[in-house]
């Protein structure tokens, strides 16, 4: 407003925009729910289990009624789409690609609401009082625990240590050939082969 005071004559006063926003804590034995209210989602989406909402929307979604998905692309010219379904649309991927989010309306709509959104977290559309939220995380704990009704393309997080110390020194192996290449090409061109030698020794101890 105040950018705008010299183009509205006559208005003396100008009001203040605020935007509240605030997180509401839901903890269990093993698990801590957050609820975001306003723009706190933005602050929590670097703390979601990645794997949540996903997870979720192999159990409640009707895949008959999506609206919006959003995807990557793994070893594919194409990098991320966006697509737009119409009503009875049927459910399709395409292969190397990884869903990052999901939009439309779920199996029970008394329950979940309607439409549901789906990413790393889940935002729902319900007429409920704060202490009634309870039953809804005791839902979603519940369903969590369900076979999924599709398997969606996606990127998971590995949680097993085995498999990650195995991919860790896949990685490190990967990452030092390709280094130890670039130096020797490096070496060869621009350093006497006395010296390289030399300064390869010191870089293996």
């Amino acid at each position: 407003m105040e950018d705008y005071k010299d183009f509205l004559s006559g208005c003396d006063v100008f009001g203040e925009n605020k935007s509240y926003f605030g997180c509401l804590v839901i903890s269990k034995k093993y698990s801590i729910y957050a609820i975001s209210l306003g723009k706190t989602h933005f602050y929590l989406n670097n703390f979601c289990d990645i794997d949540f909402g996903l997870n979720l929307a192999e159990r409640i979604l009707d895949y008959n009624e999506l609206k919006i998905k959003q995807s990557r692309f793994l070893n594919s010219n194409k990098k991320k789409s966006i697509t737009s379904f119409g009503s009875g649309s049927e459910f399709i991927y395409d292969a190397g690609e990884s869903m990052h989010f999901i939009k439309g309306e779920t199996v029970n709509k008394e329950i979940w609401g309607s439409p549901v959104s789906f990413g790393h977290s889940i935002h729902l559309k319900l007429d409920k009082k704060p202490v009634e939220l309870v039953s809804t995380i005791e839902e979603i704990e519940r369903t969590l625990n369900k076979e999924p009704i599709v398997s969606l393309p996606k990127v998971e997080a590995i949680h097993d240590p085995e498999i990650i110390k195995k991919l860790d020194f896949k990685l490190y192996s990967a990452m030092k050939a390709e280094l130890d290449q670039k130096l020797n090409i490096n070496l060869i061109i621009t350093i006497p082969k006395p010296l390289a030698a030399v300064y390869l020794n010191s870089m293996a101890i």
